[in-house]
C-alpha cells in the first residue's frame, strides 16, 4: 500500500468512528502530547463534555471566548481539543463601560464612554 493509500484508509476509519462532524488528526510535539485531535461534531458545552468523558478524558482546560469554547484534555499521549458553540456554564458575556480619554495625546478630564463586551467566568462578584 502506497502512503497516499494509506492516509486515505486513515480517514475512512476516522469517518467511520465520528460521522457527525469534522475531525483533525496532527502528528506532531503538543507539549507531553505527540498526537492532537481535533473535534468540531459537538455544539453545546455539554455535549463536548460528554465526548471528552467518552473518550477517557475527566480533567479538561477550558479556554473561552465570546462565541466559543475550546475544550483541551490529554488521554494516554493523545490530545483531544473540541470547539462547542457556547461557554461554560460558569462563565457570560457582560457588558461595561469603559472611559478612555478624547485625546491620547494630552490626558484631560473629559472621558468618552464606550461599551464593551467581555468574558467572565466563575461567581459574580
Amino acid at each position: 500500500m502506497t502512503p497516499i493509500e494509506e492516509i486515505k484508509a486513515m480517514a475512512a476509519r476516522l469517518r467511520e468512528l465520528f460521522p457527525h462532524g469534522l475531525v483533525a488528526l496532527n502528528v506532531a510535539e503538543f507539549g507531553s502530547a505527540k498526537i492532537r485531535f481535533d473535534y468540531h461534531g459537538v455544539k453545546t458545552y455539554e455535549s463536548a463534555t460528554d465526548w471528552m468523558r467518552s473518550m477517557g478524558c475527566d480533567k479538561r482546560e477550558k479556554q473561552p471566548n465570546e462565541t466559543y469554547t475550546v475544550l483541551k484534555g490529554t488521554v494516554d499521549g493523545v490530545q483531544l481539543v473540541t470547539y462547542p458553540d457556547e461557554l461554560p456554564p460558569t462563565c457570560r458575556v457582560e457588558k461595561y463601560i469603559e472611559k478612555v480619554p478624547k485625546t491620547q495625546v494630552v490626558t484631560t478630564d473629559e472621558f468618552v464612554e464606550i461599551e464593551r463586551t467581555r468574558v467572565v467566568c466563575g461567581k459574580d462578584e
